[in-house]
C-alpha cells in the first residue's frame, strides 16, 4: 500500500500473533538517488503509545485517546473498556460525532465541550499530520469525579506539541 500511495502509511490495528499484543505496522517507500529500492517499515505496539500518552499528560482529570478515519478508538489512557469501541455505532454520542465530523472535514485543530455519562468534557481534537488517526486530548471538567488541580497550561501545550512531534515522527 504505501507503495501504491507512494507515501507513509500506517495500517490498521491487529493483533500480533506472538504477543497477542495489539499493533499497527507503518511502511514508507524507500528512494536512492531517485530510484526505488523498496519499503521500509516498522511495528509499534500499541501499548507503547498508550503508555506514552499516559505519561505526557500527568494531571489526573485529563486523558488522551487517539480514533481511526472510521471513528474506532485505538487508545483511551482513562478507559481502557472504550478501546475497540466506535464513535457512530457504539458510544453514539451526537455532540462528540460532530466534532469528530468537523475536524474530519476541515483537518484543523478543534475545541470541543461536551457531556459523556454525566460528566463535561472539555478538550481539542485535531488529526495527525500525516496519518489517519485524531488526537484528542480532554479535561473531565467534573469536582465530584477527580480532585481538582489547578492546570499548567503552558506544560499542557508543551505536552501536546511533544506528543505531535513524536507521532509525526513515527
Amino acid at each position: 500500500e504505501a507503495v501504491l500511495a507512494d507515501e507513509t502509511i500506517v495500517s490498521k490495528v491487529y493483533i500480533d500473533r506472538e504477543t497477542n499484543e495489539p499493533l499497527v505496522t507503518i511502511s514508507s517507500p524507500l528512494y536512492l538517488e531517485d530510484g526505488f529500492v523498496g519499503v521500509i517499515s516498522a511495528d509499534v505496539f500499541l501499548g507503547n503509545i498508550h503508555d506514552y500518552l499516559e505519561n505526557l499528560i500527568v494531571e489526573e482529570n485529563f486523558y488522551t485517546y487517539l480514533v481511526d478515519e472510521e471513528g474506532t478508538i485505538i487508545i483511551h489512557t482513562s478507559n481502557p473498556a472504550l478501546q475497540g469501541k466506535n464513535l457512530y455505532e457504539d458510544i453514539k454520542n451526537d455532540i462528540l460525532i460532530d466534532y469528530f465530523d468537523e475536524v474530519k472535514k476541515n483537518g484543523q485543530i478543534l475545541r470541543m465541550e461536551y457531556d459523556f455519562e454525566g460528566h463535561n468534557i472539555r478538550g481539542i481534537v485535531q488529526k495527525i499530520e500525516g496519518g489517519e488517526w485524531y488526537l484528542t486530548v480532554a479535561f473531565v471538567n467534573d469536582k465530584g469525579l477527580f480532585n481538582t488541580k489547578s492546570v499548567n497550561w503552558t506544560n499542557l501545550i508543551v505536552n501536546i506539541l511533544g506528543l505531535l512531534i513524536m507521532l509525526v515522527l513515527i
